[in-house]
């Protein structure tokens, strides 16, 4: 689809238009999600605009544009943990409700400021309901998402569940300590393969904290049972300060 700005009572609001019948499958997917998720960490639906040929959202506007984009400058500090900590609680809320979101990276976690104060997942348009793990019943296996992000079950069309998302966002993390998305120096299809035939990992750099290098490996670890859930990274996430050194504070 098409994102316009655009003004609503007097304010600033963005508004997502789908185009094409694809656009539309996935306008209908995003408005089934949206319907059942509010909290704050996740963007939030104004109103749908549901008049033939006309269909699309109106979505709170969010001035610090996308992650990946606002990783192209230096960011404050404490920028990383933040946003981080402000992911998962929303994917908590997404995968509470029973929602996968299937397409997890930078550039579909806004920022309301630059400074990065809230951070909003967006982009539903991809989502699906799924179980709570991938050994029980509801099987997922279409290859859905963007191959830099993607889980190594979901590109090797592998049964699949809420773990893919966990997946995705350990590549989240990486973009956030390195500014930089995963497998730069190969193209998209060469990253999945990378990811998913050769169980590959993108290298870590040098000085990173034990205890994030740690989570960041749990997160990319190949079998999905054995991933973290998004509880228990945000737990983990809330405890780093003050497990770290203040060289790995400085660092």
């Amino acid at each position: 689809g098409v994102t316009y700005l655009a003004t609503l009572d007097g304010g600033t609001v963005a508004v997502k238009i789908a185009t094409g019948s694809a656009g539309i499958d996935d306008w209908k997917r995003e408005v089934r999600a949206l319907a059942q998720l509010q909290h704050p960490n996740i963007i939030r639906c104004i109103g749908v605009i549901a008049a033939t040929p006309s269909f699309g959202l109106v979505l709170e506007y969010c001035e610090g544009g996308d992650l990946t984009r606002r990783l192209t400058k230096p960011t404050p500090a404490g920028f990383a943990l933040r946003v981080a900590r402000g992911v998962a609680a929303g994917m908590i809320h997404l995968h509470h409700r029973g929602v996968l979101h299937r397409d997890l990276k930078g550039g579909n976690i806004l920022l309301d400021q630059p400074s990065g104060l809230c951070v909003k997942i967006t982009d539903f348009g991809l989502a699906a309901q799924a179980p709570d793990n991938t050994r029980t019943g509801g099987w997922l296996t279409s290859e859905i998402g963007t191959y830099r992000w993607m889980a190594p079950e979901v590109c090797l069309h592998e049964q699949y569940s809420r773990s893919a998302d966990v997946f995705s966002f350990g590549c989240v993390l990486f973009e956030l300590i390195t500014h930089e998305v995963p497998w730069a120096d190969r193209r998209p299809l060469q990253a999945a393969v990378a990811f998913g035939l050769d169980n590959l990992r993108p290298a870590l750099p040098e000085g990173l904290p034990g205890c994030i290098g740690q989570l960041l490996q749990e997160c990319w670890l190949r079998e999905p049972p054995a991933r973290p859930t998004f509880a228990s990274i945000h737990a983990d996430l809330a405890s780093l300060p003050e497990r770290l050194t203040p060289a790995e504070h400085t660092w």
